[in-house]
């Protein structure tokens, strides 16, 4: 999980309910060198769940543009310090775990379709076909050798550090901007591997790309740069969806649907009023009591 300002109160109970609910779990969190107060409330709860919960701290803020850079960090040193990791389940703050099941549900979709990530790629949880152009348009203006930076304004002479990598995911079928949602997805241990054997987490630079600034376009690249495969999981086919992870608020469900459905994960759940009413509604239908 990677925690920007703002978040703690609501990353810290998403995180609460994920290790209580899977005790064999450990969060690696990433705190981005807040200087709103932020960093205090997870600094207490790292140190409340010692073995559990690991903090690190960007060097310095990153903010919401640099989240990819953030992530890429995040997961250099997830890997060197699980380098037998079986898989690792990206939770953003506002994204929660309501029961037992992601686990069975990621080694099942994994045993299927083999190593890669999953997550909400082509589909919403209401079946309609995400679009994936926005992303598309930004790396063909990425691929450029000279171009602006999004964050910065800057000009910048240089091909995009994913360049060799891209050319390998296209080999697997890769279409350019298609990705998995951000706010909660599941990667494979295999995969996390890869990337880091390949170079790929190593070769972001500390300014990013030019116009990628979001982690989910960069590590759907790579899964099909390493050969692996992006998993839907908001596949129909096999009948009711377990999970529901769209992109903005708000849900379209009552707290009561979503414990009649049994959904296992939802995003996003904001920290606005209407944010924390459906998280606290939820929890206690569950039973499931504030610490």
């Amino acid at each position: 999980m990677m925690v920007g300002p703002g978040e703690a109160d609501i990353a810290i109970d998403s995180l609460t309910w994920a290790l209580r609910l899977y005790p064999g779990t450990t969060a690696w969190v990433r705190e981005d060198r807040t200087n709103d107060g932020t960093r205090k409330k997870p600094e207490e709860f790292a140190a409340g769940s010692p073995g559990r919960v690991y903090l690190e701290s960007n060097p310095t803020s990153q903010g919401y543009l640099g989240i990819a850079v953030s992530m890429f960090r995040l997961y250099e040193t997830l890997i060197a310090r699980f380098p037998q990791l079986e898989m690792a389940i990206q939770l953003d703050p506002d994204a929660c775990l309501l029961r037992e099941g992601v686990v069975d549900l990621a080694r099942e979709r994994f045993a299927t379709h083999g190593p890669g990530m999953i997550g909400a790629c082509m589909f919403s949880p209401t079946g309609a076909a995400r679009d994936h152009r926005s992303w598309r348009d930004k790396f063909i203006k990425d691929l450029s050798p000279v171009g602006r930076d999004l964050k910065t304004n800057k000009l910048r002479f240089e091909f995009p550090f994913y360049t060799k990598h891209s050319l390998k995911a296209f080999k697997y079928h890769y279409k350019l901007g298609h990705h998995v949602l951000s706010s909660f997805y599941i990667l494979h241990g295999d995969k996390i591997r890869a990337l880091k054997e390949s170079g790929f987490w190593a070769a972001m630079p500390e300014a990013g790309s030019r116009q990628i600034k979001g982690d989910d376009p960069l590590l759907s690249l790579g899964t099909l740069a390493a050969g692996h495969k992006l998993i839907e999981i908001n596949d129909h086919s096999d009948g009711p969806i377990q999970t529901w992870i769209q992109f903005r608020p708000p849900i379209p469900l009552s707290a009561k649907e979503i414990v009649d459905r049994r959904l296992i994960a939802i995003h996003p759940v904001k920290s606005d009023r209407d944010g924390i009413a459906l998280r606290t509604e939820v929890r206690s239908l569950l039973g499931q009591v504030s610490p």
